[in-house]
């Protein structure tokens, strides 16, 4: 999940796993039905990778993304520094499960405390940079009005914590 572009033989992910090659073939076995991931022919290598357009690929990046971003932390830390904002939303790539190794992480929250936080822990843990959008809620009205395709972009995301009034 965290390599989405690259793709691998059998034997390379039984050592990158440290697992069996039977037990790697197994788990591959049971993904490549699930539709997660595909294969790709290359003369006579088969090569494993992630099946960006299938929906069931989609949803599990999407799931890992939000545990990766719960683990490491950066929720709670937001949470708590912004003195418990009225919501904190993923959004961009990473919320519909298309993200790939050079994108970032699209945080929005809206909080009436704003100040600077320190996300380089987080990034360094996350292996991503992290785009943290901070409104209050008088520049969320004026964004409503001015910039649409940014407010959608929030709503039509994965809201972490609270809750958002759109009316």
């Amino acid at each position: 999940m965290d390599k989405p572009t690259s793709r691998f033989q059998l034997r390379e992910l039984a050592r990158l796993t440290h697992l069996s090659t039977t037990g790697v073939k197994a788990a591959l076995k049971r993904l490549l039905a699930e539709k997660i991931i595909k294969t790709e022919r290359e003369k006579s290598y088969l090569f494993y990778k992630a099946n960006f357009d299938a929906q069931e690929y989609k949803w599990t990046k999407k799931f890992y993304n939000i545990a990766r971003i719960v683990s490491s932390g950066l929720l709670k830390y937001v949470d708590e520094e912004l003195n418990r904002p009225e919501a904190i939303t993923l959004f961009g790539s990473a919320a519909r499960g298309e993200d790939a190794e050079k994108s970032d992480i699209d945080i929005f929250v809206l909080s009436e405390n704003k100040k600077e936080l320190h996300l380089k822990q987080f990034e360094k843990k996350l292996g991503k940079p992290i785009a943290l959008q901070i409104f209050n809620r008088e520049e969320f009205e004026t964004a409503k009005r001015k910039n649409k395709e940014f407010i959608n972009n929030i709503v039509n995301g994965i809201l972490l914590k609270g809750h958002i009034q759109i009316l």
